[in-house]
């Protein structure tokens, strides 16, 4: 199931899968903006042609983007390799957009998704909190962040008592 919201304007956000330990569903972050075709390849990600858009993406990288634009490209492919389920690929992509913009709240965000989704809670923890740092309004951050907790925790039960066995 995806759920679509527009942030802004600017940016719209895209449900997790749900193979997700606790069965909840994470919001990545896309970016729209300048150049054109950098906006319609977000747009086919999020519309479901995540392939298709992350090829217009990867084009687009090719061209001369900018740092700004290098950095919306890289959170992009991020959000398409979480669409797909491959985590190292999408932290491979937001890494490479922290590098241009480490203050980047979108890439971080993303990047807590795919640290979620290899099982590394407290790095996805750390992630969204700081995204949620830098965005203290965002509810979709602060959703990401609950999100994590719950699943820290239900992959950690607390050790049983010896009175209780």
């Amino acid at each position: 199931m995806i759920r679509i919201t527009t942030l802004l304007s600017v940016a719209f956000l895209m449900a997790m899968p749900s193979s997700w330990a606790s069965g909840g569903m994470a919001k990545t972050i896309l970016w729209f903006d300048v150049p054109q075709e950098l906006a319609q390849g977000g747009r086919m990600i999020n519309d479901g042609r995540v392939e298709e858009g992350m090829d217009l993406t990867r084009k687009m990288l090719g061209e001369s983007l900018g740092m700004n634009g290098m950095a919306m490209a890289y959170t992009n492919l991020c959000a398409g390799y979480l669409h797909l389920g491959q985590y190292q690929e999408a932290m491979r992509e937001c890494q490479r957009g922290l590098k241009l913009r480490p203050r980047q709240w979108q890439a971080l965000n993303n990047r807590g998704g795919a640290n979620h989704g290899l099982g590394n809670y407290a790095a996805a923890i750390s992630d969204f909190m700081r995204a949620l740092m830098l965005k203290p309004d965002n509810e979709d951050i602060a959703y990401n962040l609950n999100i994590s907790r719950i699943s820290q925790r239900m992959a950690s039960p607390p050790p049983l008592d010896d009175n209780e066995s």
